[in-house]
């Protein structure tokens, strides 16, 4: 799995819950969406920071960790941190964001090309921020990689995107797809204007579609390019 994430920049990892855990973890996002729905005010925060929906009904759902502390312990599973601490050659220093992500069936959405290409970063010691110059999302700091390098200088590759498919994926439900080897490429925010739509067009006929059953995990660089379409 290591070898093919460096390669790749993407591994999907069968069987990490069982069927009673996933349906546990659906059942809690359940829970969590219709609070939400219920409670636009939550911290004080605006809703269009909270949620997104599509057709009436919740397509995203931010700070997921935050509203349900018992979601947190299915990022820490064993299989996972284990990847992880091998991968990143260190141990795990917190999971973060936690985000809710429907495809609304019927709907049409799609998400070009894009990299996962932000940060959520507390300033060092020391360091003054302008937040005018920053995403600043539930009262967290969200950086660009062409942002970083006041902050801190080794950021991005101590990073990586993990998706616990409560669901399978399939190509008829808007399967994840992804570009295998962009993660290597320098941080499109990082070239000129417009070299992501040259490597898009160059590459896109390598494209792999993430297939994956539902309880399985998906770890992938947030280098990599990625899509998805209806």
């Amino acid at each position: 799995y290591v070898e093919q994430f460096y390669k790749d920049g993407i591994v999907t990892i069968e069987g990490v819950f069982s069927v009673d855990e996933t349906a546990a973890l659906r059942g809690l996002l359940d829970r969590t969406i219709e609070e939400a729905r219920e409670d636009l005010n939550w911290r004080n925060h605006p809703p269009g920071q909270q949620l997104s929906c599509t057709e009436g009904k919740v397509s995203v759902l931010w700070e997921v960790y935050e509203r349900c502390a018992e979601a947190r312990r299915f990022t820490l599973h064993p299989d996972i941190v284990r990847f992880a601490e091998t991968t990143l050659g260190g141990p795990v220093a917190r999971t973060n964001v936690g985000t809710m992500f429907d495809k609304v069936a019927g709907t049409g959405n799609s998400i070009d090309w894009h990299q996962d290409d932000f940060y959520q970063l507390t300033p060092p010691p020391g360091v003054t921020v302008d937040p005018s110059e920053y995403w600043k999302q539930l009262g967290n700091y969200h950086v660009r990689s062409n942002q970083i390098e006041a902050w801190t200088n080794d950021f991005i590759s101590q990073v990586m995107s993990v998706r616990i498919n409560i669901d399978e994926q399939r190509e008829e439900n808007g399967v994840l797809r992804v570009l295998p080897g962009s993660h290597r490429q320098t941080p499109f925010h990082r070239q000129e204007s417009g070299a992501q739509a040259i490597y898009v067009a160059e590459h896109e006929k390598d494209e792999l579609i993430g297939i994956a059953d539902e309880g399985s995990v998906t770890i992938y660089s947030q280098n990599l390019l990625h899509s998805s379409r209806p």
